[in-house]
């Protein structure tokens, strides 16, 4: 059988561990079809199997669903199953608006699926690297009735999960066994047959809902799990010996998940792949992605986390500088990334990068290890080394014992100098006042950190000018500066991709905010749409990173490519800006693939303002990135960078 996934679709993250927190369960699965979609035979089997793993787990209470029954979500409901003709478009998605609307910050809504999925071109927005829309397909899909497509796609998705970690602060996860491919084979022990979901080409796409302005004090996190990879099959199959047909990828995370209940998101997708061979032809390659340094049981600790490889007597990181790893710069090494978030575990070996390439870096031990340092590990860093890069500080705090205490915090960072002209801005708002307030240099809050003489003010500071450092080192990576290879465009109007990119005319009037951004800045206004648009002019496809610096320093990444960049195929961003003070984009085209989450890194008291591009393309605060400042120029890869300002109405 092939079932199709919404690869990358919805970043939503993990359970929160308070006692006040509630997690909402969303189940679906779909056999049996109205219309002319391919019946399947193990996705209600599947929900059986997650709901029982979830509550034998983690004792959390799933439904019941009385048979033949379709049940009708209320505001009360935590937990609510639809298959088969229950698991209607409507009703999937007005189950999980009921869900997410009864929830509040900190609550987590789960939205587990299985049954088919396919593909729309998209002929619309052009928001996707491939020219593909991914959807899944309810109960009622392709029904011939209507002139637009009755599946569900991503960017509706995309647009309800945003506003509920943005309005409800909801965190959201999302397990998704399906596929999209042309074809479907279906798989068994007793033999196979072909059937087919064939990819859409429409005319007509459905408006995407509105995304609403923030109001959350806190946004909610984000991970998704999926089946397989992008055009490839996701296998059902018969169980063992009379044993109830079943997914495989569910198969296998229902193992995961009671072989390891406290494991990371990332951890457990590494248990899934290593029980679903993938060597074969038409094999599937489960993944995830998001917050994936939470866990079901809703721990979660921070932590730049490289993949690295012990062979031959030697370590290397599986990511060089185009993930941001710098010489000098020290880790500590892992079995897996569980143990490396946990500040209890002894490390397997420490080391200093020696040595980087643009996507490897060669690790030098500080000691040969006790035992043999298993093949696949995990790299925590302890320490960056920045290189050149300095940090200008300007202390405007009132009273001579709260400055001298500043003064010594900052002379146990390296990497940070006093000046008049500082990036960052350390100030008191009187003498009765405790706090320290760090802001921008444009007077943009960035940080409010505890009192000088506090014993955790030192390291608060060095965090937060580690956030400015590693924000200019992705500055400086810049190179190319006028390859026509690239183009990016920022602008307050819609940016029409269909036939080749060219960005809007700047505003003939000096300081209107309208039109395409350029220096000199030109403002947009805060919770308005902002439309980004990056095209790949180059004669060959490459992946193609768009990036955002907000003004408290985070790092977010807007297109974590699910593809190459075609050169005909320009690709478009809709964001809503939250926050007001200035903000960098940056487009990063690469010949090869590279781990751009490495970039990210999350903000201070508040979140990034730019949470809220599409949703299979964000990897939001995953509190990790840096750039090393001394990365040469490569014809290997390019940059374009383009500022603006955001301000509040009536400014």
């Amino acid at each position: 059988m092939l079932r199709c996934p919404l690869i990358g679709l919805l970043l939503c993250c993990g359970i929160v561990s308070s006692a006040e927190a509630k997690i909402r369960m969303l189940f679906v699965g779909v056999d049996h079809y109205a219309y002319t979609v391919p019946n399947l035979k193990g996705t209600v089997n599947d929900v059986d199997h997650i709901k029982k793993a979830l509550h034998d787990t983690y004792g959390w209470q799933v439904d019941q669903p009385i048979a033949r029954s379709c049940p009708t979500p209320v505001t009360t409901d935590t937990s609510v199953t639809l298959t088969n003709d229950c698991a209607t478009r409507d009703a999937i998605l007005g189950a999980l608006g009921t869900l997410i609307t009864a929830s509040s910050e900190g609550d987590t809504v789960l939205f587990y699926y299985a049954g088919h999925g396919s593909q729309i071109r998209d002929t619309k927005h052009h928001d996707q690297a491939s020219g593909w829309l991914d959807t899944i397909l309810p109960y009622d899909a392709r029904d011939p009735k209507f002139s637009v497509p009755t599946e569900i796609v991503d960017e509706e998705l995309n647009v309800i999960i945003q506003n509920a970690n943005r309005v409800q602060g909801a965190n959201i996860v999302t397990i998704f066994d399906s596929c999209h491919s042309a074809t479907a084979t279906y798989a068994a022990e007793t033999g196979s047959a072909s059937r087919e979901v064939v990819r859409l080409d429409v005319k007509t796409l459905r408006d995407v809902p509105t995304l609403l302005p923030r109001t959350a004090k806190a946004l909610g996190y984000r991970a998704h799990f999926a089946a397989a990879g992008d055009a490839e099959i996701a296998r059902e199959v018969d169980g063992v010996g009379s044993g109830p047909r079943a997914g495989v990828f569910t198969s296998a995370l229902v193992k995961a998940i009671a072989a390891a209940p406290n494991a990371t998101f990332a951890d457990l997708i590494e248990e899934v792949k290593m029980q679903i061979p993938s060597g074969e032809v038409g094999g599937q390659h489960p993944s995830a992605s998001g917050a994936l340094n939470r866990s079901f049981d809703g721990k979660a600790k921070g932590g730049i986390l490289v993949p690295a490889q012990a062979q031959l007597g030697e370590v290397a990181l599986l990511s060089g500088l185009l993930s941001g790893i710098s010489v000098g710069s020290t880790f500590a090494l892992f079995e897996n990334e569980t143990l490396a978030r946990d500040d209890n575990t002894p490390p397997l070996a420490t080391g200093q990068i020696s040595a980087v390439t643009d996507a490897r870096a060669t690790v030098k031990l500080d000691a040969a290890p006790a035992a043999t340092l298993p093949t696949k590990l995990v790299a925590r860093e302890r320490n960056h080394a920045f290189g050149e890069i300095k940090v200008a500080v300007r202390l405007d705090v009132i009273g001579s014992a709260v400055r001298a205490q500043v003064e010594q915090a900052l002379n146990t960072i390296p990497f940070a100098t006093i000046g008049a002209g500082g990036q960052i801005i350390l100030s008191n708002k009187a003498q009765s006042d405790p706090n320290i307030y760090a802001s921008a240099a444009d007077g943009a809050p960035v940080d409010i950190l505890p009192p000088s003489d506090d014993p955790t003010f030192p390291l608060r500071l060095k965090e937060v000018l580690t956030r400015v450092a590693r924000a200019q080192a992705l500055l400086d990576l810049r190179n190319e500066h006028n390859d026509p290879n690239l183009t990016l465009c920022v602008a307050d109007v819609t940016i029409p991709v269909a036939q080749g990119l060219e960005c809007p005319a700047a505003p003939s009037t000096p300081g209107a905010a309208s039109g395409f951004m350029t220096p000199p800045e030109r403002a947009l206004h805060v919770n308005k749409n902002v439309y980004i648009a990056v095209a790949n002019n180059a004669d060959a496809p490459r992946y193609v990173y768009v990036l955002v610096i907000d003004s408290d320093f985070s790092i977010t990444l807007l297109t974590p490519q699910d593809a190459p960049l075609q050169p005909t195929q320009p690709q478009r961003i809709t964001i809503l800006l939250d926050t007001p003070g200035e903000k960098k984009f940056i487009a990063l085209a690469t010949q090869i693939r590279i781990n751009a989450g490495v970039f990210e890194q999350s903000g201070g008291d508040r979140d990034p303002a730019t949470c809220s591009s599409a949703l299979e393309r964000l990897l939001c605060a995953a509190n990790t990135g840096s750039r090393d400042a001394t990365t040469p120029n490569s014809g290997a890869w390019t940059t374009k960078i383009v500022s603006i300002k955001a301000i509040n109405a009536g400014e």
